[in-house]
């Protein structure tokens, strides 16, 4: 949950206990059932609970949804041990027996143990990464290149270190 909706509900929150405040002293200028607003105060109260209990940044999701894709892509990960190697090297992940594995096992794990992730981990990954495969200026491989992730785990290094 981002930090804005629970500064919302938090406010609501206020709101309510004003208006019940209000209703209390003043019950002819308005009435409130306080049974239904003990309801949804426990609703707001449990929104934000879950969300203390899964947190999942925005940057967290839209990797979840963006890697795998790239993944996939047999030009840029042409082997599981690319794919490895740019998780072991980008994201702190080791991966167990990356070899024996089927190759949407392997981007699965992955963003499995992406999901897990602390979201502070992952900021410098997904800047770095929105930065480098910017649409207005998409990577090309040139021939002077090794390969798709050692030229992004060159850009990566550079990029940690700024």
């Amino acid at each position: 949950m981002r930090a804005e909706t629970k500064e919302a509900i938090y406010m609501l929150l206020d709101l309510l206990d004003s208006l019940a405040k209000t209703s209390k002293n003043h019950p002819r200028f308005i009435k409130i059932d306080q049974d239904l607003l003990k309801d949804i105060k426990n609703e707001l109260f449990s929104l934000l609970s879950q969300s203390k209990n899964y947190p999942q940044s925005d940057s967290k999701t839209e990797l979840i949804g963006i890697l795998p894709s790239a993944f996939m892509d047999k030009n840029k990960f042409p082997t599981n041990e690319d794919i490895a190697r740019l998780a072991r090297s980008s994201l702190n992940l080791l991966i167990s027996r990356w070899d024996k594995r089927s190759r949407e096992e392997l981007v699965g794990i992955v963003i499995a143990e992406i999901a897990l992730k602390n979201e502070i981990e992952l900021e410098k990954f997904f800047e770095a990464w929105k930065e480098f495969t910017n649409v207005n200026k998409p990577y090309v491989l040139n021939e002077n290149d090794n390969d798709f992730v050692s030229v992004w785990l060159d850009f990566f290094n550079h990029y940690k270190r700024m």
